[in-house]
């Protein structure tokens, strides 16, 4: 995925009126889901592109890699709480 941000100082978005703060938010996850979309639909495209040049692409299966990094996420929970893991995992859905 490529990031795409919308990034706003803690002091620009509090001098916001809560109506333009939520618009901001709520503008915010739309453009998500918008970008995500269109990325997705670029990388079919280029994948199929791609297998008309005889590119051959593999499959992994990412479930090993996933246990393999168990430990070091209950390494991250036990010194930094699991607030922000769950947010990394969250965003990676």
């Amino acid at each position: 995925m490529v990031p795409d941000l919308v990034i706003i100082s803690k002091q620009a978005f509090a001098k916001l009126t809560p109506e333009q703060q939520k618009a901001l938010v709520e503008a915010g996850h739309e453009a998500e889901a918008k970008q995500r979309e269109y990325w997705n639909a670029f990388v079919g495209k280029t994948v199929e592109e791609l297998k008309t040049h005889n590119v051959k692409f593999n499959e992994v299966d990412v479930a090993p890699f996933v246990q393999a990094v168990q430990p070091v996420w209950e390494e991250y929970k036990a010194k930094f709480g699991t607030e922000l893991l769950d947010l990394i995992i969250a965003a990676n859905k």
